[in-house]
């Protein structure tokens, strides 16, 4: 069992890393009861970020794009809202690129160091994979235990208001928290194109990427470095600390 404390709440939570190529999620969090008591748990999949992680190594190795589904490759434009407010609309291509360039910003250094550690391509690449799966696996493991505050904090879960609520939460605990806040707005990112995509919403992409972006360029400090992390040429220190300020900033304004 793990403790712990979050503005006066002590969480007692069962960590579980299963390996199960065979599932599609990376991570859980819920609440089982044993003989009588609640063990709140998060349940992560070391797997699937081992699959991601040769995917990502691969495509640095060749120097090559992911491949596009056919929305992404069209002019079409996202509309961008948070908190009811409207932020305009970003062209696809546009967001897409710049979710490439934070995912490349993300894990280009690993992928250096570990290419630079080892003769053979094959080494270079397992190394990778085991750190890259590490540290999905703490940052993620922040994501699920943001969900069990949320729930040892008396959320409904049958609410629409309480999963969009905690999943914002969760996306801003991974900024916060996380290690890789790069990485986390990347994710952030191709979630909303597979939105655009899908024509639905799936986990509140697109207001996650939103409310970033709201509040960046609501701080007169921070609004001058958005063209920092839209820029071709992203500066991974410090576009990382400019989104840890933002996920910490959004966290302080969601407590209760």
């Amino acid at each position: 069992m793990k403790t712990r404390q979050f503005d006066g709440l002590t969480l007692e939570y069962r960590l579980q890393i299963e390996n199960n190529p065979h599932v599609a999620y990376d991570g859980q969090a819920f609440v089982r009861t044993e003989g009588g008591r609640r063990i709140y748990t998060v349940l992560l999949n070391r797997a699937y970020f081992e699959r991601e992680g040769g995917e990502i190594f691969d495509r640095l190795s060749k120097g090559s794009e992911p491949q596009r589904g056919r929305a992404e490759m069209s002019e079409g434009l996202a509309v961008l809202e948070a908190d009811g407010i409207s932020l305009g609309r970003i062209p696809v291509a546009k967001l897409r690129g710049l979710q490439i360039r934070l995912e490349n910003a993300a894990w280009r250094d690993l992928h250096e160091r570990c290419v630079a550690a080892h003769a053979s391509a094959r080494k270079a690449r397992k190394d990778f994979v085991q750190a890259f799966a590490r540290a999905r696996l703490a940052s993620i493991e922040e994501h699920e235990v943001s969900h069990l505050i949320d729930l040892a904090r008396g959320g409904d879960e049958t609410s629409p208001a309480f999963a969009r609520e905690t999943e914002l939460k969760a996306f801003y605990a991974e900024l916060a928290r996380g290690g890789n806040p790069l990485d986390s707005m990347s994710q952030a990112l191709a979630g909303l194109l597979d939105e655009v995509r899908r024509g639905r919403t799936v986990d509140y992409s697109r207001e996650k990427v939103a409310a970033v972006l709201r509040f960046l360029r609501a701080s007169p400090n921070l609004r001058p470095r958005i063209p920092e992390l839209l820029g071709a040429d992203l500066s991974p220190r410090e576009s990382g600390k400019v989104l840890t300020i933002a996920g910490n900033r959004l966290l302080a304004e969601n407590r209760p």
